[in-house]
């Protein structure tokens, strides 16, 4: 695969495999296959056990027919910490089928397990509302309801199925749960009450409060556990401990304004209580607790960093920890306002490496390729800077010579690069932060060089080097999606192991679904697999996604023609032609016509 796919693999995975994007869902018709047959395959493939590839399929018979019961089955695929691909599918479920309960209760246990309890009681009620007698829905509302303190409201739910339900087996469950509501009414104001009658209101040993603190937490008393800490002296005299719990308990109760204002408690703190860098470690303690910390959550940090960096340009840790988590967590990477402020502070530090990084991958995401080979060219030229910046610099112009074919030159740069990835790389002139190390990664950076290296050698016919290559960026990063498609592309270009070529692409295709490289990868590979079905599945999509590229219509007539269906076929050459003609192609389609 040339390096100028893979250098557009590369800018869409950037931001791509660290968030969770919502899916993109292909809509097209089938003389041969219907959705029916898609799903069944799927739940078959699912059954054993192979659920990317049930996961996959289903995704296909939803394209086709978009049912209820095949959104609810494509969800229960999806893992529950995979948070927004999963409530997609789900409220995709309940949106064509609103008053089937069992939809309704997948999403609020979804809920309920990604700690979203307000949002899951408010989604039952909804429910509830327009199916009022739901049983089970006012069973599992009850329990919620509990969960907080609701115990009038459980009951009176748990009274309501045990008076109207005809199912022994909701009955029981309601009485079952009532008794449990009871015993709990008698026994946990008992626990509560003894924990506060254990709690000094004024205690000044900070540990101590958080320790007591932490028993409230336990039995889901976050309300009087916040009191406690609100009305503490410790509190009042700004104690950056009680501030940072109060932070985390405040984002346990999805109560963001208060987290917030916690926030900027910290930074207002006295340096002759905390240092600076203190406070970021706290700041990002905070960050990293939240139990909604997903990509759209995450942007109400930012204008908190940002006041942090307005007042502190020059700590190296609040610039690196701001412009680092910025550009990952925006989706406008053509903002005007950032890349200004990012090209002034890369100006003000030139050799600072988490700038470099970011500014060469803002650089590529926006297509601006000549800006990037002027910057990387500094940084390797600098006697400066930190060795892991200088390789991602390599890596940037390897990509760019390649694209333009300079193949020599690509390999030119490829052994320059090489002494850069041997030894501890990691990593000088950067923070010591998770956030900030997270966007300049050894392991991606150096398995980013030994797949471009892999490929290179497979445009110079090395092919047994350019699978040593690929190897070894897999023993860096298994889950970069270039080298993923590349290696199982060069294992059906060249004859290899074809179900090893097969995994490579169905992981690639789920680490960054929407590019049309690697789905042409897999519909080839199928297609030499004499799937042909799925195969016309793949190639579709590869089209849908850039209906400009002459090879993905070749691939698609090639596999039209595998099944006999030359006229179909010749139509895709045809368009193949129209795009990049070339007298080969011209001659086969003379023929086929013929035919």
């Amino acid at each position: 695969m040339h390096l100028v796919k893979k250098l557009f693999i590369i800018i869409l995975g950037f931001t791509a495999i660290r968030a969770v994007a919502q899916p993109t869902i292909a809509t097209f018709s089938s003389d041969s296959l219907t959705a029916k047959k898609l799903f069944d395959i799927g739940v078959l493939e699912a059954f054993n056990g192979n659920v990317g590839k049930a996961y996959r399929l289903c995704k296909m018979s939803y394209a086709y027919t978009p049912s209820a019961i095949t959104a609810s089955f494509i969800g229960s695929l999806v893992p529950t910490e995979n948070f927004n691909n999963k409530s997609y599918w789900l409220e995709k479920a309940i949106e064509l089928d609103t008053t089937n309960e069992e939809y309704q209760l997948a999403l609020y246990t979804l809920l309920s397990a990604s700690n979203k309890y307000n949002e899951a009681i408010n989604h039952l009620e909804e429910f509830l509302k327009e199916v009022p007698n739901a049983e089970k829905a006012m069973l599992a509302l009850s329990l919620s309801y509990a969960q907080i303190g609701e115990f009038d409201k459980a009951l009176s739910l748990t009274k309501t199925v045990d008076s109207i339900s005809t199912s022994s087996d909701n009955r029981q469950m309601a009485k079952r749960l009532s008794g449990s509501i009871l015993a709990n009414l008698k026994a946990l104001p008992q626990r509560k009450q003894f924990i506060l009658s254990q709690i000094d209101p004024n205690e000044t040993n900070v540990f101590k409060l958080v320790e007591n603190v932490d028993r409230l937490v336990e039995i889901n008393a976050f309300n009087e556990a916040i009191k406690i800490l609100v009305n503490n002296p410790l509190n009042k005299r700004n104690n950056p401990v009680v501030i940072h719990q109060l932070a985390t308990l405040y984002n346990s109760i999805s109560d963001t304004p208060n987290a917030i204002s916690q926030i900027k408690r910290l930074i207002n703190v006295g340096t002759d209580e905390l240092t600076l860098e203190q406070k970021i470690e706290l700041i990002t303690d905070i960050i990293a607790k939240d139990t909604d910390n997903r990509i759209e959550s995450r942007k109400k940090y930012i204008p908190i960093l940002k006041e942090l960096y307005d007042n502190n340009p020059n700590e190296r840790l609040i610039r690196q920890l701001y412009f680092s988590l910025s550009a990952r967590w925006q989706t406008n990477h053509n903002s005007p306002v950032f890349n200004t402020e990012l090209r002034k502070a890369l100006e003000q530090t030139p050799n600072d490496p988490v700038l470099q990084v970011v500014q060469l991958n803002e650089f590529l995401t926006n297509g601006e390729f000549e800006s990037a080979k002027k910057l990387a060219n500094e940084i390797i030229a600098s006697n400066k800077g930190a060795k892991l910046a200088k390789l991602n610099a390599y890596n940037v112009l390897v990509a760019i010579a390649a694209t333009n074919k300079q193949y020599i030159e690509a390999e030119k740069l490829i052994v320059q690069a090489e002494p850069l990835t041997m030894g501890d790389l990691q990593i000088e002139g950067v923070a010591n932060n998770a956030f900030v190390k997270d966007i300049i990664s050894e392991n991606e950076i150096v398995a980013t060089h030994y797949s471009f290296k892999g490929t290179l050698f497979f445009e110079l016919g090395k092919h047994t080097e350019g699978f040593e290559a690929y190897d070894k960026a897999l023993e860096r990063n298994r889950n970069l999606p270039s080298v993923l498609n590349d290696y199982a592309y060069q294992l059906a270009l060249t004859g290899g192991d074809l179900d090893k070529a097969e995994e490579y692409a169905i992981k690639a295709i789920e680490l960054l679904p929407d590019s049309p490289q690697i789905n042409d990868t897999y519909a080839y590979v199928l297609f030499l697999k004499k799937n042909y079905i799925l195969a016309e599945i793949y190639i579709r999509k590869a089209i849908e996604l850039d209906s400009k590229r002459a090879t993905y219509f070749d691939r698609y007539a090639k596999i039209l023609q595998a099944q006999g269906k030359k006229k179909e076929a010749n139509d895709n050459y045809r368009k193949a032609q129209a795009i990049e003609p070339t007298t080969e192609r011209a001659e086969l389609i003379k023929q086929l016509s013929e035919q």
